[in-house]
């Protein structure tokens, strides 16, 4: 017969640095010792630290109390002590004790018993006095009962994976206990779709930890997936919660496969693939690498009419918002498939695109025939819009760009007077940040890591473009950037690093191409040209770097 420690069995009994822990009842379980004939109680007690490894020096003390005699710290062999039933040595002696030090931490009691039926209470004493340590003991009738496991597997293990990829993580299995835990568990294990038990623990000895490896594959479509996982083992006493745990859940978040390298360029061309059956000429994305230049198609036609805006999401689909058929278009790229997230009024002259941090879609519109041009927000799984503001008559909006605090940048271009707009989603109030002369003509908006912001400018009528840097408070213009390789920007991008690249429609021979502009002092060079570059109308999008924005 036995009882593990301490009651109730949820964790091990932590004793701070140089502390004493109080005095805990055990059951009076006695049983007689073969060799000596002697009716004897047995104890072991093992002490724990925060690794999977004994931790040695200082040994605790442990002390014994029966009924209500003084608190009697055991010795070690080949010492004893005398316990008795009342205070300050009256009553009648009852047992006594010594006290055996084994490998492991472990530490065991015999108690020879002289007289039955005391109420006994144990106190362990940590005499490490720069670490805390936790205790679990077993009460038995016989030495080798006293040899009970104590399992604490992780409560909680998860995962997040991209769809279709599998993941393989390892975590630790503790034995806490007095002897050695045993899992009788099959490597291999299911415990539910997508998670494999691919390596267990068979054997864990006291004071140690044991290695378990899962594996998740993700599905097809994003989600979460869970599953619970009872582990079947010698520890009878084993609880389901934290401290003494046979039973993980499993947890995986699947997201959808960021398909494209962290910093690779997108481009969407209005002018990518000639005519199709009906005679006109569309559009198309393709992608460029950053260091090389070089070039690939994406998907061409199709839903992509005259593609106006590009983004880029955190799982790395691409946004197209198609100015032809008024609709956000969504592009695999590494498949090329095409899907409408969404489509119709009010997205009227849809012209700009920015992915927030939660995964939302905003979008800007000038209207089309109505001259009521607004930004609106676009759920990325269902597609619904909402209309958050309107940016005043007449139409123009171009671009969007996100601050922080809840606000974006619009660019509103119109034939007399363009403007930079300061919109603040939470309130719906606006702020008109620039007033721009006749001659500049804004296509593009772009926010630094620092808040500076950076505009594109076709000049239509001058013929060299250039790239602006506004002061975010005041509203100053600086010229960053102009003339040499830029011609007609028409769209803007920032790398993670800080990088400007600018497309333009008009650049290398008015076939367009890409352009990287030093932020520090607006030097300017070629980073892709020619090829699929046809002169449309390009817009630019970059890899994000990691979840939140496009």
């Amino acid at each position: 017969m036995f009882h593990v420690h301490p009651r109730p069995q949820t964790a091990p009994l932590s004793v701070a640095a140089g502390k004493t822990s109080p005095l805990k009842p055990i059951d009076e379980l006695v049983g007689t010792d073969a060799s000596t004939g002697l009716d004897t109680m047995f104890i072991r007690v093992v002490k724990t630290g925060t690794g999977c490894a004994p931790t040695g020096a200082p040994d605790p003390g442990i002390t014994l109390q029966a009924d209500t005699g003084d608190p009697v710290e055991v010795p070690r062999l080949p010492d004893s002590a005398s316990i008795f039933n009342g205070p300050g040595g009256t009553g009648a002696e009852v047992a006594n004790a010594t006290l055996q030090a084994e490998p492991d931490d472990i530490y065991l009691i015999r108690i020879f018993i002289f007289t039955r039926g005391s109420q006994w209470k144990i106190q362990l004493v940590n005499h490490d006095q720069t670490a805390a340590h936790a205790f679990t003991w077993t009460v038995a009738d016989n030495d080798a009962e006293t040899r009970q496991p104590w399992i604490d597997a992780p409560a909680d293990f998860a995962f997040t994976v991209e769809s279709g990829q599998t993941d393989t993580r390892h975590t630790r299995i503790a034995n806490l206990g007095t002897g050695t835990l045993t899992i009788e568990d099959k490597e291999g294990t299911q415990p539910g779709p997508g998670f494999t038990l691919t390596a267990i623990p068979k054997e864990i000895g006291p004071n140690a930890c044991g290695d378990l490896v899962v594996t998740f594959t993700g599905p097809d479509a994003p989600g979460v997936s869970s599953a619970d996982h009872t582990f079947t083992c010698n520890d009878t006493t084993a609880q389901p919660t934290a401290g003494h745990n046979r039973q993980i859940t499993l947890t995986a978040t699947t997201t959808r496969r960021h398909r494209l390298p962290p910093g690779t360029i997108v481009i969407a061309d209005a002018n990518a693939a000639g005519p199709d059956e009906t005679g006109f000429v569309t559009g198309g994305v393709f992608r460029v690498d950053p260091a090389t230049g070089k070039q690939a198609k994406v998907s061409f036609g199709g839903l992509i009419g005259s593609p106006h805006a590009v983004a880029v999401e955190s799982d790395g689909m691409i946004l197209v918002a198609d100015i032809r058929a008024d609709r956000i278009v969504r592009v695999d790229p590494e498949t090329g498939e095409q899907a409408v997230l969404t489509g119709g009024r009010p997205l009227d002259g849809v012209h700009g695109l920015a992915v927030e941090a939660d995964g939302r879609i905003l979008a800007v519109y000038n209207g089309g025939g109505s001259g009521a041009g607004g930004v609106i927000r676009v759920d990325p799984v269902t597609g619904t819009q909402t209309v958050l503001v309107t940016v005043g008559r007449g139409g123009g909006a171009r671009d969007i760009a996100l601050e922080s605090g809840g606000r974006v940048l619009v660019v509103k271009r119109l034939r007399q007077l363009s403007q930079l707009i300061r919109v603040d989603l939470r309130t719906g109030s606006q702020t008109v940040l620039v007033s721009f002369v006749r001659d500049v003509t804004p296509t593009g908006v772009a926010v630094e890591s620092g808040g500076g912001i950076l505009i594109t400018d076709a000049a239509r009528f001058t013929g060299t473009g250039g790239v602006i840097r506004v002061d975010p408070v005041t509203g100053a213009q600086t010229t960053l950037s102009h003339g040499g390789l830029l011609k007609a920007p028409t769209g803007i991008a920032l790398t993670t690093g800080g990088h400007i690249l600018v497309a333009d429609k008009r650049a290398f021979g008015n076939s367009g191409g890409i352009i990287r502009v030093d932020p520090s002092d607006g030097t300017q060079s070629k980073v892709s040209s020619g090829d699929l570059f046809r002169g449309g109308e390009l817009t630019i999008a970059v890899v994000p770097e990691a979840e939140g924005g496009g």
